[in-house]
């Protein structure tokens, strides 16, 4: 049995799945499962045209959207390749 998932949102409780099933001999099974699932990234493609893409990508500029820090290496640091 393969089962495959799509998850678009985060989640605070494990999926479940109920498999049901009869046998020839007429015995019936039932067994509700959690699914051992770990969701690590949510995306959805979107199509914009130029100017939409830019408008964007300049929204991401800010004073507080990014961070720069310059350290000095001691004289007795090892190089660094």
């Amino acid at each position: 049995l393969l089962v495959l998932v799509e998850v678009t949102a985060p989640f605070d409780n494990a999926p479940s799945i109920r498999i049901t099933f009869e046998t020839e001999k007429g015995e019936r099974h039932d067994y509700p499962l959690r699914l051992p699932l770990v969701a690590t990234c949510f995306m959805e493609p979107v199509n914009l045209d130029p100017g939409a893409f830019m408008q964007r990508w300049k929204s991401l500029e800010g004073p507080d959207r990014e961070c720069q820090e310059v350290m000095k290496l001691s004289p007795n640091a090892s190089s660094i390749d």
